[in-house]
């Protein structure tokens, strides 16, 4: 079995109930973060963990609504001392920027920590657990990866932020649980993002089993159609909320 807990699922605009972008997945013993965006390391204490308890983290992209307590995590990792490495995975480029954060900000020495860019196809392996990377189409200007995790023979998969395309298709195919941004309403369908529709269509025709909408834009939450959801996706559709777990 494994556990799959949402540490944030807002997006850029500031709510008090939600976090940005963050997910916590435990492959038995193991601790794996996706994404850490503001407000998720609070939210991981709730959970009943600390930042000393993270084995991995997968950044999808650098927007700070992904990862803007990656600055509070090198602190405590960096500073405060760590008996195991903590790994950092993060698309093309991920490695200077963290570099560059750390020496701008006076953290400390590297201890205990590993950073590695990853690019399409790249696999991550550890004992119970594979992590497989897609590269998706979100912004012009940074790389952005998906993220499919393999774990007793269950499938979890997370997009990131990203419009409908074959990567991203990939990444989720016939996943047990699939959390899938739908920033975008119907009407602003376009590049970089998901509607909810879209979503819904995507993990329907890709075999999806469990759909969890997420990285939903306050504007539209209150209009988002269910209806029309449920009509594209004949699986079980759920969504994100703050410190939800889920069991696949």
């Amino acid at each position: 079995m494994m556990k799959i807990t949402v540490l944030g699922c807002g997006t850029y605009m500031p709510e008090i109930d939600k976090a940005t972008s963050s997910y916590l997945a435990r492959p038995g013993p193991q601790n794996l973060v996706f994404d850490i965006g503001r407000g998720s390391i609070n939210n991981l204490l709730k959970a009943g963990l600390g930042v000393k308890d993270i084995d991995a983290l997968f950044i999808t992209h650098m927007h700070p609504d992904h990862c803007n307590d990656l600055l509070s995590l090198l602190h405590h990792t960096l500073n405060l001392g760590r008996r195991k490495t903590l790994m950092i995975y993060g698309p093309p480029g991920t490695r200077k920027a963290i570099e560059a954060v750390r020496k701008i900000l006076k953290i400390g020495p590297k201890q205990h920590i590993a950073l590695k860019d990853l690019r399409d196809r790249d696999k991550v392996e550890a004992k119970g657990w594979l992590v497989s990377c897609f590269a998706v189409k979100h912004s012009t200007k940074m790389k952005s990866l998906a993220y499919r995790l393999e774990s007793g023979g269950k499938v979890f998969a997370y997009t990131g932020d990203c419009e409908d395309c074959k990567k991203m298709r990939e990444a989720i195919k016939d996943a047990d649980l699939a959390i899938i941004e739908a920033n975008f309403a119907g009407a602003r369908a376009g590049k970089g993002h998901l509607t909810a529709e879209q979503a819904a269509k995507a993990a329907d025709e890709s075999g999806v089993k469990r759909l969890v909408l997420t990285h939903i834009d306050p504007h539209h939450r209150k209009t988002l159609d269910k209806r029309k959801v449920k009509a594209l996706f004949a699986g079980t559709t759920e969504m994100a909320e703050d410190l939800k777990e889920f069991r696949i």
